[in-house]
């Protein structure tokens, strides 16, 4: 093993571990938001807000995370909405885990 390599490419390693820190800090900060927010509605049956939560929750959880952040990334700029790649995975993972975050949550007020 080539230890002189390894050190040269270390600030990298390092400066990527503190990127995902960031990206995974700020998506769950903000998932636990969004599934807070959906499993009251969903809990206190909201008549049409309900309904929309129910679909997001179903379509969140039934799309692959990969999937999802192609479609923000890639599929966004197609209808005027462009996004820097941090702030896109940010919103991928809070919507995703936020979907979670509401199922949670919302048998823990049942």
């Amino acid at each position: 093993m080539n230890w002189e390599v390894i050190s040269q490419y270390l600030p990298l390693y390092q400066k990527a571990m503190w990127l995902t820190l960031r990206i995974g800090w700020m998506g769950i900060a903000f998932s636990i938001i969004i599934g807070l927010i959906c499993a009251l509605i969903v809990h206190y049956k909201i008549p049409v807000a309900r309904q929309i939560v129910k679909i997001y929750i179903e379509l969140f959880r039934n799309t692959p995370l990969l999937v999802q952040l192609f479609i923000i990334f890639y599929g966004l700029p197609s209808v005027g909405i462009m996004l820097d790649a941090f702030p896109a995975a940010v919103i991928a993972f809070a919507f995703n885990e936020g979907a979670y975050c509401a199922e949670t949550m919302r048998g823990a007020l049942e």
